[in-house]
């Protein structure tokens, strides 16, 4: 069925009573062609739309207007796409609830009681009750994936350097990567064909060519590990699903068991704080009043600033100014990139000898607001090894607890996109079959 402005409308409008999850409404440009024809598209606020508001959920941009399009847009527009909307975000890409938004907090579609999950909530909400077929977010630590999980989604997390970043507020430049969510395998497959690419504007962007994986062809069965140990704290009821899937993948080859030493583990969470907000607080400097957004002929740069930004940014801002600070940058920050490094090869090293590694998305479903906590447990933490070492990933739909989705997570090696899909596709038939025995 084609699409039309009325319908459009029509569903922006209850999506957004039901989640808050817009902050500008796109006027329409329904095409007639292309691979994203008839594909509604909403993108986060993060994200440059010629002639629309960018405010990346910070007062400190109120009144911007983008004056291009992000190369990311630019694709869509070529291949057909129809954007709806603006959605909602955690301020600069800070915070992992969704509640963190000048707008005001994304509402999760079945409990209001509880977080949608950030800080692409706004994407994420919009896509899950049909405001939208597909989003367009960013994921430096887990801002995709754990939504996705939340809201029972699909939530790809490419190879970083795979799509270009090109008018996108940045948050941490060594991790930024341009993350898809939709209902389905197949639409985040065909969205993810029309992103990637190099871009000479973005000169993080490579060829895959770069990297002898990209130009192997698979034979036979997919190579499966199990990440072991981060799922340790999470509900009785994923745990158990989890086990169930395993046996079930048994039944067809060996799953091996693979994991990181217990010493690294709790170290995830110290170094993203460090080199996350570092990166941050230089990326932000130019956020001053001056040449942009927030602005007043009264009141100092530092005036301007520190009502800007929200105490979340602030404390961040703080973090990392500290861990930059001359006397503390080999204490700090060198020392996080070092350990950084060991992550990335203790996390590389489990796909010696496996194509697909997989385990829970996130250790329980949609928190309660009243009992969320920043400081992320090792069962969601686990989630920014894949921005700390580039690696693709992807969390799919895997069961429900009380009626609240939860998803699986699926990680491969580099420019494996292709593996990644259709590892994806393949533990999602298993999961049916599951369901249905």
């Amino acid at each position: 069925m084609p699409l039309t402005k009325e319908y459009i409308r029509k569903q922006c409008e209850f999506a957004q009573q039901k989640t808050q999850a817009i902050v500008s409404f796109v006027v329409p440009e329904i095409q007639d062609k292309g691979r994203l024809k008839d594909v509604r598209i909403a993108l986060k606020d993060n994200i440059s739309l010629k002639g629309y508001p960018l405010q990346a959920g910070s007062k400190i941009l109120e009144g911007y207007q983008c004056p291009y399009d992000a190369t990311i847009v630019e694709k869509i527009k070529q291949s057909g796409g129809c954007i709806v909307a603006k959605t909602a975000m955690d301020e600069l890409g800070m915070g992992g609830s969704g509640n963190n938004d000048i707008h005001g907090p994304v509402t999760y579609p079945w409990d209001a009681n509880r977080i949608p999950g950030g800080s692409s909530s706004g994407c994420a909400a919009l896509v899950a009750v049909d405001g939208a077929d597909v989003a367009v977010g960013t994921d430096t630590g887990d801002s995709i994936r754990k939504p996705a999980s939340y809201m029972g989604l699909v939530g790809l997390k490419p190879t970083y350097g795979r799509i270009s970043r090109f008018g996108i507020v940045p948050y941490a430049s060594s991790m930024d990567t341009v993350g898809i969510l939709a209902r389905s395998i197949e639409q985040v497959e065909c969205v993810y064909y029309v992103l990637k690419g190099q871009d000479e504007r973005d000169l993080m962007t490579f060829l895959p060519k770069s990297f002898e994986e990209a130009s192997q062809k698979k034979q036979g069965l997919l190579r499966l590990a199990v990440f072991d140990s981060i799922s340790e704290d999470a509900d009785p009821v994923l745990k158990d699903r989890l086990q169930k899937l395993i046996e079930q993948l048994e039944t067809k080859q060996t799953i091996k068991h693979v994991q990181i030493p217990r010493s690294l583990l709790p170290l995830i969470d110290p170094v993203y704080t460090v080199i996350a907000n570092a990166e941050a607080c230089s990326n932000h400097a130019n956020l001053d009043g001056l040449r942009f957004g927030l602005s007043s002929k009264d009141q100092s740069v530092e005036n301007i600033r520190s009502r800007g930004f929200s105490w979340e940014v602030k404390k961040r801002f703080l973090c990392g100014a500290y861990a930059l600070h001359k006397e503390n940058q080999e204490r700090l920050f060198i020392k996080a990139q070092k350990i950084r490094r060991k992550l990335v090869d203790a996390y590389a090293s489990m796909f010696t000898e496996a194509d697909i590694v997989f385990s829970l998305t996130t250790p329980d479903v949609a928190p309660l607001i009243s009992e969320y906590k920043e400081d992320a447990s090792i069962g969601l933490s686990y989630l920014k090894l894949s921005n700390f070492s580039g690696y693709p990933s992807i969390s799919i739909p895997f069961g429900h607890k009380e009626g609240l989705p939860f998803g699986l997570h699926l990680a491969a090696k580099p420019c494996r996109e292709d593996l990644l899909l259709e590892a994806a596709k393949m533990f999602s038939q298993v999961i049916q079959e599951m369901d249905h025995v």
